[in-house]
């Protein structure tokens, strides 16, 4: 077996099975902080879901979001993602990136 990634096939695309589970990581992290938003708490994500959800978006924008924004975590999902706008302070600071946010939505 060795290091050749195991495919798993669609109807229209064959994904790397370490790729398709990340999916997966991202929809639950970012369901979790739909749940935690729609019921007045504070969101929260485990430690290796943000780690997987952020290299996600990281991944989709191209590179690291400037470090002057000084954002956390789940503040990066929750723009990256369209649950959190971009102020307009911070589309200043991110210049082009701001247009390419939100990266999923």
């Amino acid at each position: 077996m060795g290091d050749t990634p195991r495919l798993l096939r669609t109807r229209l695309t064959a994904i790397r099975l370490d790729e398709f589970l990340k999916t997966r990581v991202v929809e639950i992290a970012v369901h979790g902080l739909d749940m935690a938003r729609a019921r007045g708490r504070e969101p929260w994500v485990t430690v290796g879901g943000c780690a997987d959800t952020r290299e996600v978006l990281v991944g989709l924008l191209g590179f690291e979001p400037p470090a002057s924004l000084n954002r956390d975590d789940i503040t990066f999902i929750e723009t990256g993602t369209g649950r959190r706008p971009l102020t307009g302070d911070e589309g200043d600071v991110q210049g082009p990136a701001g247009g390419r946010l939100p990266l999923l939505a």
